[in-house]
């Protein structure tokens, strides 16, 4: 499988989705809590890894993207401007501003509907 920059051996079925979703009904199952996920790929050996999570940046990298995705919305899946570290650090930045300033709107709309 392609990834950003070499070729990856992997056996068959097995995938970085899965290695997630692995890692996600593990935490359920321990916790009894669904963790709220992200995550962060710059070629097309993230794809599937992009597709298990609730959010996704896709980094600008030196190779193929990532890509299709299954869930393209904007609101889930962020695309940096900036290439690696940079853009790793401006997709996490997007979506911690964009849940930040959307988890304050609804509590300003409850809290206004509490007082009418």
């Amino acid at each position: 499988m392609r990834g950003g920059r070499f070729w990856h051996v992997l056996p068959a079925g097995r995938d970085k989705g899965t290695a997630v979703r692995l890692l996600v009904a593990d935490h359920e199952r321990r916790t009894g809590n669904a963790p709220r996920t992200i995550g962060l790929g710059d070629g097309p050996n993230d794809t599937a890894l992009l597709d298990a999570v609730d959010l996704a940046v896709v980094v600008r990298g030196h190779g193929p993207a990532p890509g299709p995705l299954v869930d393209d919305r904007p609101e889930r899946v962020y695309r940096s401007m900036q290439p690696g570290p940079l853009g790793w650090s401006e997709g996490l930045e997007h979506h911690r501003d964009h849940h930040r300033d959307h988890h304050r709107e609804q509590h300003r709309e409850q809290h206004l509907r509490s007082h009418r």
